[in-house]
């Protein structure tokens, strides 16, 4: 089966938080991909409703693509993205 890619949308916004905590109600066998920030996302949840799941930098090759993983987008070093402000810039 291939993975689900889901991505947790604005990083300023509360996509993360929904989407990590719906993922504890998704059975253990179906794979997921998650695209964000990992920081962002850390600081949206508590450590409880964070998946165990590898933290990658790049797209994985096919053969080396874990079951699931947690592409870090890396947005948080920007300095033009500020966590839970609404900016239209």
């Amino acid at each position: 089966m291939k993975p689900l890619a889901i991505t947790l949308g604005d990083p300023s916004g509360i996509g993360a938080e929904v989407v990590l905590k719906a993922l504890r109600g998704l059975p253990h066998d179906v794979p997921y991909w998650l695209f964000g920030d990992w920081n962002f996302a850390r600081e949206s949840v508590s450590s409880a409703d964070f998946p165990d799941i590898p933290r990658l930098h790049h797209l994985p090759l096919p053969g080396d693509a874990p079951k699931r993983a947690f592409v870090d987008l890396e947005l948080s070093g920007s300095e033009s993205l500020r966590w839970g402000t609404v900016d239209a810039g």
